[in-house]
């Protein structure tokens, strides 16, 4: 499902000619970002960002103990890691 949301997203973002759409999940996964479970089915520790670019790429910027998780999830084009903030690698 979550393959097909991020699918609509790009489509929705042609059609609407909007550059980008960026999902901020914060640090926890008790009370989660209700979209997070539609979109990427599931919760993240750290502070994460997700972007969905017009042209079909998508980013995750996640905390160095999300890295695995994401990656796994296989919905993203690019995994960024941070270590301490993710205003170092954004």
């Amino acid at each position: 499902m979550e393959k097909e949301k991020l699918h609509q997203a790009v489509e929705l973002l042609n059609e609407l000619d909007i550059d980008a759409w960026m999902i901020v999940e914060r640090e926890s996964e008790i009370s989660s970002d209700p979209i997070m479970h539609y979109v990427i089915g599931t919760g993240f520790t750290w502070l994460s960002f997700f972007l969905v670019l017009r042209g079909g790429r998508k980013i995750a910027v996640v905390g160095n103990l999300d890295i695995e998780k994401t990656e796994r999830l296989g919905l993203f084009d690019q995994v960024i890691p941070y270590r301490e903030s993710p205003k170092e690698v954004l």
